[in-house]
């Protein structure tokens, strides 16, 4: 009974000390009327990726994926709060100089869908509102 115990609480600690890793995408979409710029800083797969790009209106762009994202606290399941753990900052301009009011990983800003277990996609509308 004992040694049945004691492999139960072993097995039982092993498993509960894991960490999970989480996968995320983060797409934006230009619903500006114009073409829409960002800057962005973030962490692909344990690579740091920095980049500025220019998206057309109409269309949509995978910014970030990162198939290895560690948030703390454990195993709590997808969340748009994780967003933190895998993109540093996110600015978008229109005109080359007037900024986005969508800040990085704002969650009342950015739709964020379970894809499939421990996955996740953020999704970023900007429309002419949001400048």
């Amino acid at each position: 009974m004992n040694k049945n115990l004691f492999i139960l609480l072993f097995i039982s600690s092993i498993i509960s000390s894991c960490d999970c890793t989480y996968s995320y995408s983060l797409i934006a979409e230009n619903s500006t009327g114009t073409d829409l710029k960002l800057s962005y800083k973030g962490e692909s797969n344990q690579e740091t990726v920095e980049n500025t790009i220019t998206i057309p209106n109409g269309e949509s762009m995978m910014i970030i994926e990162d198939e290895e994202v560690f948030p703390s606290g454990g195993c709590p399941g997808t969340s748009c709060e994780h967003c933190i753990f895998f993109v540093e900052y996110l600015e978008a301009f229109i005109q080359d100089s007037i900024p986005s009011t969508i800040g990085t990983c704002d969650c009342n800003k950015i739709s964020f869908t379970e894809t499939e277990k421990r996955s996740g996609e953020f999704k970023i509308k900007y429309t002419i509102d949001d400048f």
